[in-house]
C-alpha cells in the first residue's frame, strides 16, 4: 500500500540523515537510494539531492550529474528541480561543460527567477555583464586617447619638419 511505502522511504531518510552526521556516508548512500523510490515526491527528490551531493562530494561527477538528470526528468517538487538545476551546472562546470551548465542555469532563471539560487545566477550574470561593459569602455578609451596622442605626435612631428626646412 502507497502509505506504508511513503512511511517506510520516510525511515530510510531520516536513518540515512542520522547516518551522515555520524560520517557513516556509505550506510547513508544506500538509505538514500532506497529514499529515492518514494511516492513523496519532495522525500524523493530531497533523497536524490542528498545522494548526487554525496557522489559531487566524493569526486564522483558522473554518477552525480547521472542522479541529478534523473531528478529533474522524475521530479513534481519545484524546490527539488531548483536545486537540481543550481547543482548540476555546478557539476557541470566542474566536468569543463560550461556550454551545457549555462544552459541549465538558463532554465533556472527562466523558470524560476524568484529562487534564492536563480536571484544568485542573475546577480552574478549582471555583475559579470556590468564588469565586461566597464572593461569596454575602458579599452575604447584606451584607444581614443592613444589614437589621439599619436594624431597630436604626428601634427608635431609635420610642424617641426617645416620649421626645420626654413
Amino acid at each position: 500500500d502507497r502509505n506504508a511505502v511513503t512511511q517506510v522511504t520516510w525511515v530510510y531518510y531520516a536513518t540515512a540523515l542520522v547516518d551522515l552526521l555520524r560520517k557513516d556516508v556509505d550506510r547513508a548512500l544506500a538509505k538514500f537510494d532506497a529514499a529515492s523510490n518514494s511516492p513523496d515526491d519532495w522525500l524523493a527528490a530531497d533523497a536524490i539531492l542528498h545522494a548526487a551531493e554525496i557522489h559531487a562530494a566524493a569526486g564522483r561527477l558522473e554518477p552525480a550529474r547521472e542522479a541529478l538528470d534523473y531528478l529533474l526528468f522524475s521530479t513534481k517538487s519545484a524546490e527539488g528541480e531548483v536545486r537540481a538545476l543550481f547543482l548540476l551546472a555546478k557539476l557541470l562546470r566542474q566536468i569543463g561543460d560550461e556550454r551545457k551548465a549555462e544552459e541549465r542555469l538558463d532554465v533556472l532563471v527562466k523558470r524560476f527567477p524568484d529562487s534564492a539560487p536563480g536571484l544568485l545566477v542573475i546577480r552574478e550574470r549582471t555583475e559579470r555583464a556590468a564588469a565586461e561593459e566597464q572593461a569596454r569602455r575602458e579599452a575604447e578609451e584606451q584607444a581614443r586617447r592613444e589614437a589621439e596622442e599619436k594624431a597630436a605626435a604626428e601634427a608635431n612631428a609635420g610642424i617641426g619638419g617645416t620649421d626645420g626646412q626654413r
